[in-house]
């Protein structure tokens, strides 16, 4: 299952044990797929299923009568299963959508944004995006109160200019490009969620409940964006005690797809970290053990040289608050993890340990779904 999570590429063959099966791996060693390639590409490392072992979260719609191919990479004649040597270039990130709202707190997020462009030569995209004050009031729809939607509108003007006087004063002697962009007639999540798509990262901050200038922005604004554009979001807390950013990271690692994902998301920071922590989540020890050197086979490929400090796995009963817990024992910095949901009558709710980080974080956390 780890092997499947953690490939950039996966080709799979039909279970070794049928004649489709054992035909498969012949035509995957003919041509070089397993083990070394004749023609010097690089090495795939054959690993065979158990029967009855494929994950059952991994649905299988037709049936494995066949390869699944792929392109041959360049020829490359210095490389064989021995000498292979991972290409160390940085991973790219070139696009970061930010969030801006009325609050103060936008110049804090909007500060890191243009810190992290420069370090990953990356561009700044910044979304004025609010819910107009009209539509966040219950007595909107009351008899007399036509007369206040006039002011109520000047209000968002008002919110909206001193925003943007915030953002021209801070991009002002910036180098990097920081493009100003608003939402105006489109809904606030939808709206969001599709900027969020050409993006490489979304920065967000943690709901407030009681900064009155965030009203606009509602209590499931970043656990919607999240789920509904698929794209990874980098979360600051309203009270973060972090002095630096980066420099030590905690990793919550769980075989899921959402861990995955942002744990690739993560790759740019990863590979200019000091040192990486690492908590499993609880599945054993020998599992355990070997999803942690998965995980790390995967982060050295990809050019990741910090020290990996493994830890224990937080309790299973309160991972959320295992996680904040041990994050402020190794001094983390930015802790990674997957978004979950499930689906509850037509609707999604937020895992337990998604729902604490989103209400209690103490710093930044890269989530992704």
């Amino acid at each position: 299952m780890c092997m499947v999570v953690l490939s950039d590429v996966v080709c799979v063959a039909a279970p070794g044990g049928t004649a489709d099966g054992q035909k498969n791996v012949a035509t995957l060693r003919r041509g070089g797929l397993i083990g070394i390639k004749p023609d010097g590409g690089r090495p795939l490392i054959w690993r065979k299923l158990g029967t009855g072992a494929w994950p059952n979260h991994l649905p299988m719609k037709e049936p494995l009568g066949g390869l699944i191919h792929r392109k041959r990479p360049a020829r490359c004649p210095s490389q064989d299963a021995n000498t292979f040597t991972p290409d160390h270039t940085m991973s790219a990130l070139r696009s970061i959508l930010l969030h801006l709202d009325a609050s103060p707190r936008s110049v804090k997020r909007l500060a890191l944004a243009q810190e992290l462009a420069a370090q990953h030569n990356a561009r700044v995209t910044a979304l004025y995006a609010s819910t107009p004050a009209a539509l966040t009031l219950p007595f909107v729809m009351a008899e007399g109160v036509a007369e206040l939607v006039p002011m109520l509108q000047q209000l968002d003007l008002d919110y909206r200019d001193n925003a943007k006087r915030l953002f021209d004063r801070s991009v002002s002697s910036g180098t990097l490009p920081c493009l100003w962009r608003e939402l105006r007639d489109e809904p606030l999540i939808p709206g969001v969620a599709g900027h969020a798509l050409c993006a490489d990262l979304l920065v967000l901050g943690q709901h407030d409940a009681s900064d009155p200038m965030t009203v606009g922005v509602p209590p499931d604004f970043v656990p919607s964006v999240l789920l509904t554009s698929g794209r990874p979001a980098l979360l600051l807390p309203y009270v973060d005690t972090c002095t630096t950013f980066g420099q030590d990271i905690l990793v919550a690692w769980k075989p899921t797809r959402e861990s995955a994902h942002a744990v690739s998301a993560a790759i740019p920071f990863l590979q200019r970290t000091k040192r990486i922590h690492l908590t499993i989540a609880d599945e054993g020890g020998a599992i355990a053990e070997h999803d942690a050197d998965a995980l790390e086979d995967f982060l050295r490929l990809h050019g990741v040289q910090a020290p990996i400090l493994r830890h224990a796995s937080v309790p299973s009963e309160a991972p959320g608050e295992g996680l904040l817990s041990l994050a402020a024992d190794v001094g983390a910095d930015l802790l990674v993890m997957g978004c979950y949901s499930h689906s509850r009558a037509r609707e999604r709710v937020l895992g337990g340990a998604s729902r604490t980080l989103l209400k209690s974080m103490t710093l930044p956390v890269l989530m992704a779904h």
